[in-house]
């Protein structure tokens, strides 16, 4: 390649990463918005894909294959390494290696960040970007707070006992998040965006000339906090303040200018407090009231977590798999499902010793890289280390309270803030720069409203969607199953998604999905939508003895969710009422198996709870017991047992009906027709009174009877 194409190419791929990471900060805060439309990848995975290859096509064009150190090789690499030796040792091998995957894909990230950025100025600039879009955020946050949006996640932490809806909103106390599915991750980029404005202004012996900037990114980030009610966010904004006035103070030379920048932050926020206050100073109380759940699962997961570190002190239990380690213990029951929340404790638990030191050391040489002092520098230059000197100081701390070992945003500010350190003396000038951020702006505006859009449009349907359920279950708790299954079918119509979209799922849960599935009795966790309405649909059917429909329903509700363990029971329930045992027996086996695994966790104590009354019952040793036992057993996918327990009774008493009866239907299944024609006859000459006999000796006698006619009345439902 000759030397001019060669440097129109390398001229190309600059720009063409310029433009990527352009679109990666403007896309970093907006989490569930930035997803591509029709796909699951987000604008900041697929441009940071393209910015690695970038990165690699130019050091190849330019054969530049120099190493700039950042200081922290010798820490990294040991981190690496003990993550790469829990591979050993791990509990749960496939979390590990997906976890050590992405850790070496924000490794390369990292390090193609740092040969980007090559000046404090760029630097300056990609940190703003990145902070006017997480303002962004917050006028979201604001427009949802105000009623005028639907927010993306939105929980009342004072127990209702009823269904949370948009009229409850305004009512009490309420956090909610604009565009995340989380609340602590989704106010850490806004937690960030603070920070860094709050350096920049205490930074300036004078207002700069982009106050208004300023102060927009104060105000827009700290409502993103504010709406969502993060009190550990909100404590560390006013720490933060509070640091840089009094750091600001010590210089005599400074201190007018500490006053002044002082009075322009607290007005900011005393602003955007007038929303969030009264819900703020409510949240606040909850730490020395009676009881916080939040606090209270957090403090139950450290318990359990220091606990078990004796049990993994050398080798630990292997990277990521520390939540699966608590939920296999103990202490599971305490833990309710809580996450860790503190990075140190989770990767001395993940990591063993040697992992927490490796993680600790990789903190203390990043905050000496950051901290150490560098004379002759400009003022973009101090301004770029004590920006991210408080950032990661900031991060350090929300590490210490919060779950979060593997965000994208890490190794992307971490390369903001080494890039110009390293590359110092080697800045590289890049044309066309605002051209650049144009195009990529309005990329990242057309996804991020795309998706606003899309999500206004499913929430207004999935609101009427939730209402209807609710009707439904209600209606049928009061025994209205004809209004129950009609309300369940205009639930079905409602759903434009088929319950495929993940943004159709994060409608449902803001207006209280949960709730409606607790009400329905259902124990799966996390059903499907329209698993739940055909589930509805099925249930009502069955209780108004329409036993076809309510076959075909039930079992879209599995098709749609195959590990729908209360469907498949159902399915048992109503094939053993029409007659076809050994499906009947099938889906009892197929229930019990699928109880077994996550997200079943309630029909897994259903089971429990019969084997439990199984044991009861079979110590009493009556004849009743017995039998009810058998029945149990049946449920339980135990048929064999339980035949043996009615061949048991028969023994005792050969004219037991009920025992009959069933080693009548054994032999059916067993495809011994006279024997089981036979012991519906005794049967039958036992209890004369016995319907099942009766309607199985008929069946038996005229084969040729459709098997789907409804003659079994609701009390033969078991």
């Amino acid at each position: 390649m000759s030397g001019e194409s060669a440097s129109r190419a390398a001229n190309f791929l600059h720009q063409t990463s310029e433009f990527l990471f352009f679109v990666i900060v403007l896309s970093l805060p907006w989490e569930l918005f930035q997803r591509i439309p029709s796909i699951t990848v987000t604008l900041t995975k697929a441009a940071s894909a393209l910015f690695i290859v970038c990165a690699i096509a130019q050091r190849i064009l330019e054969r530049n294959w120099t190493f700039r150190r950042t200081g922290l090789e010798l820490p990294l690499v040991a981190f690496a390494a003990l993550c790469a030796l829990s591979v050993m040792t791990t509990i749960d091998r496939k979390l590990t290696q997906y976890l050590l995957i992405l850790y070496a894909q924000y490794l390369v990230l990292f390090y193609a960040v740092v040969w980007h950025v090559s000046s404090a100025a760029q630097a300056k600039r990609l940190l703003l970007l990145f902070s006017l879009s997480s303002a962004g955020v917050g006028v979201l946050a604001i427009a949802c707070r105000l009623g005028m949006l639907y927010p993306t996640l939105v929980t009342t932490y004072v127990p209702l006992g009823v269904r949370a809806t948009p009229d409850t909103w305004d009512a009490i106390a309420t956090r909610m998040v604009p565009a995340g599915e989380d609340y602590n991750q989704s106010v850490l980029a806004p937690l960030l965006a603070f920070v860094t404005c709050t350096v920049a202004i205490f930074c300036k012996t004078s207002l700069p000339r982009d106050a208004a900037i300023l102060g927009t990114i104060l105000l827009g980030s700290f409502a993103a906090i504010g709406v969502a009610l993060s009190r550990s966010s909100i404590a560390l904004c006013v720490a933060a303040v509070i640091a840089m006035a009094l750091l600001t103070a010590l210089r005599p030379e400074r201190r007018s200018s500490a006053v002044r920048n002082s009075a322009f932050v607290i007005v900011a926020l005393l602003t955007i407090s007038a929303i969030a206050m009264p819900d703020v100073l409510q949240r606040f109380t909850l730490i020395g009231g009676t009881r916080d759940p939040s606090l209270e699962g957090r403090m139950a997961t450290y318990r359990a977590a220091v606990a078990l570190v004796p049990r993994h002190l050398v080798f630990g239990s292997g990277l990521g798999t520390g939540d699966a380690a608590i939920a296999a213990s103990e202490f599971s029951a305490q833990a309710k499902g809580v996450v860790i929340h503190n990075l140190p404790l989770r990767f001395l638990l993940e990591l063993g010793l040697a992992g927490l030191a490796a993680y600790l050391w990789l903190w203390f040489a990043l905050f000496q890289r950051l901290g150490s002092r560098v004379t002759n520098c400009s003022e973009d230059e101090r301004l770029h280390r004590n920006q991210h000197l408080a950032i990661f100081i900031a991060v350090f701390l929300v590490t210490m309270l919060m779950p979060f070992s593997a965000l994208s945003l890490y190794p992307v500010l971490l390369g903001v803030a080494f890039g110009p350190i390293v590359n110092t003396g080697h800045a590289m000038t890049i044309i066309g720069t605002r051209r650049l951020l144009i195009p990529a702006a309005i990329l990242v505006g057309l996804v991020v409203i795309a998706n606003i859009l899309a999500f206004q449009f499913l929430a207004r349907r999935a609101d009427a969607w939730c209402d209807l359920m609710h009707r439904a279950s209600q209606a049928e708790q009061e025994g209205r199953f004809a209004a129950a299954e009609k309300l369940y079918h205009q639930a079905l119509d409602k759903d434009p998604t088929h319950g495929k979209s993940p943004m159709w799922n994060r409608a449902l849960a803001v207006f209280d999905y949960p709730f409606i599935v607790r009400q329905m009795h259902v124990t799966r966790a996390q059903l499907d939508s329209v698993a739940a309405a055909c589930f509805g649909v099925g249930r009502a059917n069955l209780m108004q003895g329409n036993g076809s429909e309510a076959a075909s329903y039930l079992s879209v509700a599995t098709k749609q969710d195959p590990r729908f363990a209360q469907a498949i029971d159902n399915l048992g329930d109503l094939e053993w009422v029409q007659g076809a045992f050994a499906e009947s027996i099938e889906y009892y086996e197929q229930a019990v198996s699928q109880s077994q695994l996550p997200g079943n966790e309630a029909m897994r104590s259903i089971v429990e709870l019969r084997s439990a009354q199984i044991a009861v019952l079979l110590a009493n040793g009556d004849v009743p017991s017995k039998l009810f036992a058998a029945r149990l057993l049946r449920r339980n996918g135990q048929w064999t047992k339980a035949t043996q327990i009615y061949a048991d009774v028969l023994a005792a008493d050969s004219e037991n009906a009920d025992a009959l009866f069933h080693l009548g239907i054994a032999a059916e299944i067993e495809g011994r027709a006279e024997e089981a024609h036979r012991m519906y006859e005794k049967s039958l000459l036992a209890a004369p009174d016995h319907l099942g006999a009766a309607l199985r000796l008929k069946r038996i006698t005229v084969p040729e009877q459709d098997p789907n006619v409804e003659t079994v009345p609701k009390a033969m439902l078991p």
